[in-house]
């Protein structure tokens, strides 16, 4: 085996221990010879990679605004910056992402706010479900459909064609 191969650790001094998972979809849309698309996936990864993996606080000017995990905020500028998309069209690469529902759009003073919608995926995050929070939302579940038979919900579909007459 070749030395150099065997030689993690400078790889992982360059490439660092945080990653984000991106899909072979979107990596292959950001090599498309259509300008468009190209810009499109470069949008979408650069608001990806920006996003808090955690909660935190960003200034945008004098404003102060709470960030949640998987939320960009920031401004179409900054975007612009970072992706070398122009300001123009920016915008316009956000509305496609929000129409694909990719993204959630909300202004906030001085600037925008993106959430990445199942942010999850790309994170590698799975939330951590203790057995008593399993237990109550299993529970909860099953009231919630209880009720939704008596009152001749959605749950309807799933009863049986007698059932549904006496319900």
């Amino acid at each position: 085996m070749n030395k150099d191969l065997q030689n993690s650790s400078r790889v992982t001094d360059f490439l660092g221990k945080a990653f984000v998972k991106m899909p072979r979809k979107l990596l292959n849309l950001s090599l498309h010879p259509e300008k468009k698309k190209r810009q499109l996936a470069c949008m979408y990864m650069a608001l990806i990679t920006l996003s808090f993996f955690r909660d935190g606080t960003v200034m945008l000017g004098k404003n102060k605004h709470v960030c949640r995990r998987g939320e960009y905020v920031g401004t179409h500028s900054e975007l612009a910056r970072f992706t070398a998309i122009s300001l123009g069209s920016v915008g316009y690469y956000l509305k496609m992402l929000e129409m694909d529902k990719l993204i959630v759009l909300n202004v906030v003073k001085g600037g925008t706010r993106i959430g990445i919608c199942n942010y999850d995926l790309f994170s590698g995050h799975e939330p951590e479900m203790n057995g008593w929070q399993d237990a109550s939302a299993g529970e909860a579940g099953r009231r919630m459909a209880d009720v939704e038979r008596a009152m001749g919900g959605r749950n309807m579909q799933d009863l049986n064609p007698e059932e549904r007459g006496n319900a």
